[in-house]
């Protein structure tokens, strides 16, 4: 698994607590009819409290699977999840049903999570289990190719979301902390017979996106920008990155989508039907249009696949043989022509055709990633060569590897009265992905996201222009305006005069002033407190910032952005083919902990950083 990918599981687990999964599912058309009446009528069975006999049909099922080489089938292996949540069976029976959900899907990391989830419920929760699980789907995740896909558009989608929601929510408080400021500004701007209509000249500039019909975050972001220049320099610092990362959201969210446009792609759709042992009659010709234009290792072991299904051996050998030493790809293979070399049938002798589908299983074996199906297929070649040492520490490499899918080969071969059963593998859904999604042209991006960009460069122009000279301030003690034509600021920035002389300065000062300053003093910041205090609960990290302890403030603020990403935008997040299995509202409760959390971490911080030392 490459380090991007890996980064985009870790930003995407952070944000699950809030989030929702769902199964994969493909084209139900196209399990055959005898799989899905079998798979029912156990499930039915095992409804109606008749275990022996639904598990019967499941074990039916299990070798019709197996027979028409499909390797996974994650709708039904969510149908049996749910059926344990559904019927509350005795713990055995759960057991054995959570066993079949693994042995219908083995290579869906999305019903590894599930079951994951499933043992974090009141009634089955297990945190050895759900660890057990979770860790199966990160391991399978690589060959999950709808569950990569859709966790890379959430990751782009959800990043440009969280960023339109920072620089909405930072806009917004900097509005409430700086528009007195500005409006005081303005004021002194305009001319003495007009200085009056500084708040409605406010209020229509202010508004300007609104008569423009511009679009929502618009209407937020642009009184941000106007009161910018009088924030404090760690404030606008913050502001104008969010903004600027605000500007790069079409790029997020393009690429994002790009993720999504595949799956309904044919050639995609056939190599994935290819994987998973459940091609159509459309997808041979597909694939051998997309290998002869675009040659991958994942187009040809789809081909290969595809041609060994017809009957066609020697063109399949060929196609394996063509990319058996390609290193992302040579094990996949070698798996391959192993188990042609066994069906073929041809002239040569059964002991020549063990002979080379070892000699294939011992390179495939060479390989850095190792499978418990090569070392199983092994292990049975070795037993018929009658070499039983090489035999049974293949078998035991196998089970150290993967121990239940030894377990699911053994009932495979036990319930088809099968002597020799190879395992196959999945073609990797890393290998399909390469190459599919287009590639989006930051610089194209970028023009599409112009209006962003001019008003990320009328905030830059206002701090350059405005801010580095601005002398109009709040006091940081009695909240009124500092500005030279009305109240000077005193040698310590952000306090006026009176206050520091009443506070800082520890001069003898007029009495009635002090007092006076003491009572204006503990008025603001009895209000501020209170207000300060309640959006730090409501929001956590807000009053901080409100207080300008931006830094703090950042860093508290940003599980509770998240978190409010995840709320809003969700559900415009692409999710799976077809919803089959929506999961544990649990994890929305566990997130609200988190919230929770947060918010007395933020009080705690605003009541130590936020108090006026007088």
């Amino acid at each position: 698994m490459n380090t991007k990918l890996k980064l985009y599981i870790a930003v995407i687990s952070l944000c699950v607590l809030a989030g929702r999964a769902r199964g994969q599912v493909y084209d139900h058309r196209l399990v055959p009819k005898d799989l899905t009446v079998a798979f029912q009528n156990g499930v039915k069975q095992i409804e109606q409290k008749q275990y022996d006999t639904g598990f019967a049909s499941l074990d039916q099922a299990l070798v019709l699977l197996w027979s028409y080489k499909i390797l996974d089938l994650p709708a039904y292996s969510a149908e049996l999840i749910r059926l344990c949540s559904k019927t509350i069976p005795d713990q055995k029976t759960e057991q054995k049903l959570l066993v079949y959900s693994l042995y219908f899907a083995p290579h869906s990391s999305e019903m590894a999570f599930a079951r994951a989830r499933y043992f974090f419920t009141l009634n089955h929760f297990s945190l050895n289990s759900a660890r057990a699980e979770f860790n199966r789907g990160m391991a399978l995740l690589d060959f999950d190719l709808p569950a990569q896909l859709r966790i890379k558009a959430e990751f782009w989608i959800l990043l440009a979301r969280f960023f339109e929601t920072a620089i909405i929510a930072f806009s917004i408080i900097i509005i409430f902390r700086y528009c007195r400021v500005l409006l005081h500004r303005l004021g002194h701007m305009l001319p003495p017979v007009v200085e009056k209509l500084a708040v409605p000249l406010v209020i229509v500039v202010g508004l300007v996106p609104v008569y423009m019909a511009a679009p929502a975050w618009v209407v937020f972001i642009w009184p941000g920008v106007l009161c910018l220049p009088f924030a404090k320099r760690s404030f606008q610092a913050l502001f104008l990155v969010f903004l600027l990362a605000f500007c790069l959201s079409v790029y997020f969210v393009e690429n994002g989508q790009n993720y999504v446009i595949p799956l309904s792609k044919s050639p995609v759709i056939s190599e994935y039907h290819m994987s998973i042992g459940l091609p159509d009659s459309e997808d041979l010709n597909v694939l051998r249009s997309r290998a002869e234009k675009s040659p991958t290792p994942a187009a040809i072991l789809g081909l290969a696949d595809a041609e060994r299904r017809v009957g066609d051996f020697k063109k399949s050998s060929e196609l394996l043989l063509s990319v058996a030493q390609d290193p992302e790809a040579s094990v996949f293979a070698n798996n391959q022509l192993a188990e042609i070399y066994l069906e073929s049938g041809q002239t040569a002798e059964a002991s020549q055709l063990i002979a080379q589908a070892v000699a294939c299983l011992e390179k495939a074996a060479e390989s850095e990633r190792q499978f418990a199906e090569v070392y199983y297929n092994l292990s049975q070649l070795y037993n018929i060569q009658r070499q039983f040492g090489k035999s049974d520490s293949a078998y035991q490499k196998a089970r150290q590897i993967d121990q239940d899918g030894v377990e699911r080969f053994e009932l495979v071969k036990k319930l088809a009265n099968s002597s020799l059963v190879i395992a196959r593998l999945p073609i990797p859904g890393s290998l399909i992905a390469k190459d599919l999604a287009p590639k989006i042209e930051l610089q194209s991006a970028l023009w599409n996201s112009k209006f962003k960009l001019a008003l990320f460069v009328i905030a830059l122009l206002l701090v350059m222009v405005m801010g580095m000279k601005n002398t109009t301030k709040s006091c940081y003690y009695c909240g009124r305006i500092i500005c030279p034509e009305c109240l000077p600021e005193s040698r310590e920035s952000g306090v006026c005069n009176p206050c520091y002389q009443v506070f800082i300065s520890g001069k003898a000062v007029d009495p009635k002033l002090k007092t006076e300053q003491k009572a204006l003093v503990r008025g603001y910041h009895r209000i501020m407190g209170i207000i300060g205090l309640v959006l730090s609960v409501l929001f956590p990290g807000a009053g901080l910032i409100l207080e300008e302890k931006v830094v703090a403030g950042a860093v508290v603020i940003l599980w509770p952005l998240v978190f409010l990403t995840l709320l809003l935008f969700g559900s415009q997040a692409p999710s799976s083919l077809i919803p089959v299995f929506t999961l544990m509202p649990l994890w929305m409760w566990l997130g609200l902990i988190g919230y929770a959390i947060t918010a007395a971490v933020s009080a705690l911080l605003y009541l130590v950083l936020a108090r006026v030392e007088a």
